[in-house]
């Protein structure tokens, strides 16, 4: 995991299309450029302010993913299986015989 200090966060761009409109952070890590769109405004200003409170308290930044070190990326999240497997471990001692055999069915597609 190679990281950097070399970042410069640039101001949202706003895109009006037809349908919606759509609102992208835009950052540099290294000379590489990142986007990330959001659906509001209000997200868009929290993640960027994520991006800038990284680089005011000093973090580094990962190259390969643009993101701080502090900030979890999406691949090291809770995978969809052992989510699957916790919530039906939490679940299967309440549930009836129909619950359970709706529930394992629904996990299972």
């Amino acid at each position: 995991m190679e990281t950097t200090y070399e970042v410069k966060v640039y101001k949202i761009l706003t895109y009006k299309g037809p349908r919606k409109t759509t609102y992208t952070v835009r950052w540099v890590v290294t000379g590489k450029r990142w986007r990330e769109p959001f659906d509001t405004v209000a997200l868009a200003e929290g993640f960027r302010s994520e991006l800038i409170r990284a680089t005011g308290k000093g973090e580094a930044f990962v190259i390969d993913t643009g993101h701080p070190v502090s900030h979890r990326s999406k691949s090291t999240a809770m995978s969809w299986y052992k989510f699957a497997v916790e919530y039906v471990d939490a679940r299967w001692a309440q549930l009836g015989g129909n619950s359970r055999l709706t529930t394992s069915g629904a996990r299972t597609t």
